[in-house]
């Protein structure tokens, strides 16, 4: 049986999952990617094989950004 903490978990995903919004989630201090949804990997032009990577991996071409410089 599930707990109140990951059904609560399970119930935010599938609202950011599902919404029209570019979401997506990140953990770590090299900001691995730990979910995203549609709107957001056709934003980014990429599929789901970015989820698992850090963003610098997935996305190269935002490098040299200044927002990525911590």
């Amino acid at each position: 049986m599930n707990s109140p903490d990951q059904i609560q978990a399970e119930e935010l995903l599938s609202v950011l999952f599902h919404s029209p919004n570019a979401t997506a989630i990140y953990k770590d201090e090299d900001v691995k990617i730990v979910s995203a949804n549609k709107a957001m990997l056709k934003f980014w032009g990429k599929d789901r094989e970015v989820i698992g990577k850090d963003f610098c991996s997935a996305l190269p071409e935002l490098h040299e950004q200044p927002f990525l410089k911590f």
